[in-house]
C-alpha cells in the first residue's frame, strides 16, 4: 500500500516591507500642478532676475588706494643754512648782472652745496650767454662761502668729540664745491631742450638750465 503525498501549493502575498510609492507621490511626479500663489511667486522671481529692483541691487564699494609719500631721511647734507642776503646782494652788485633777470642764485647755490657738486654745467639761451661767465664766477664765490658756513657749523657740533677735522681738510672741502663751471654753447629754445647728455659727457655733477 503506497501513499502519494502531494505538496501543498500556497499563494505567496507581496511582502509588506517592500517599498512602494505612495499615491500622493505618484500623482505629484506624474501631474506636477502648481497653485496660483506659486505661479505668481515664480513670475515675480523671474522678473526680479531680469529687472532687479532698487532695494535688491547690491552695491559694491571700491576702496580708494591711498598713496603716501616716503619722507627722505634727514642727512647732514639736507641741513643747509640759508645764504646770507647781505653777501648775496654785495656779490650780485659787484658782478654787474642785470637785475631784470631772475637767475635764482640763492636756490642754485643751495642745491650745489647740498649735492657737493664739484663740476657744474650751465645751459642758457643765446640771449643770456654773454652773462654766463659772470654768473659762473658768482656761483663759485657764493657756493664756497656757503660751504664754509656748513663746515664751521659741523665743526662746532663735533667739537665735543676727539676726532676733529684740521684746517687743511676744511679748506679742501670748501674748494671742492663748485670747483669747475662749464658753459654749454649749444643753442637752447626753452625748457624742452635740456642737454643732459652733453652735461653727462662733460662729467658734470649738476646741470643748471636757464630758459
Amino acid at each position: 500500500n503506497q501513499r502519494i503525498v502531494r505538496p501543498n501549493t500556497m499563494m505567496t502575498e507581496p511582502n509588506e516591507a517592500t517599498p512602494s510609492t505612495t499615491p500622493m507621490a505618484e500623482t505629484a511626479a506624474t501631474n506636477p500642478t502648481t497653485t496660483g500663489a506659486e505661479e505668481a511667486s515664480a513670475a515675480s522671481s523671474s522678473n526680479d532676475t531680469n529687472h532687479p529692483s532698487p532695494s535688491s541691487t547690491t552695491t559694491t564699494t571700491t576702496k580708494r588706494k591711498v598713496i603716501r609719500r616716503r619722507r627722505r631721511r634727514k642727512d647732514d647734507n639736507d641741513e643747509i643754512p640759508p645764504l646770507d642776503p647781505i653777501l648775496l646782494e654785495k656779490v650780485v652788485r659787484e658782478s654787474g648782472l642785470p637785475l631784470a633777470y631772475s637767475f635764482e642764485i640763492s636756490k642754485t647755490v643751495t642745491r650745489i652745496v647740498r649735492l657737493r657738486a664739484a663740476h657744474v654745467a650751465l645751459q642758457m639761451p643765446e640771449g643770456l650767454l654773454l652773462y654766463a661767465t659772470v654768473l659762473a664766477d658768482v656761483l663759485q664765490r657764493l657756493s664756497q662761502a656757503l660751504m664754509a658756513t656748513v663746515v664751521v657749523a659741523a665743526q662746532e657740533e663735533q667739537s665735543k668729540d676727539t676726532a676733529t677735522t684740521t684746517t687743511t681738510q676744511q679748506d679742501n672741502m670748501i674748494r671742492q664745491v663748485c670747483q669747475q663751471v662749464s658753459v654749454l654753447g649749444d643753442v637752447t629754445y626753452g625748457a624742452c631742450c635740456i642737454d643732459d647728455l652733453g652735461a653727462q659727457a662733460l662729467g658734470a655733477d649738476l646741470l643748471v638750465h636757464y630758459g
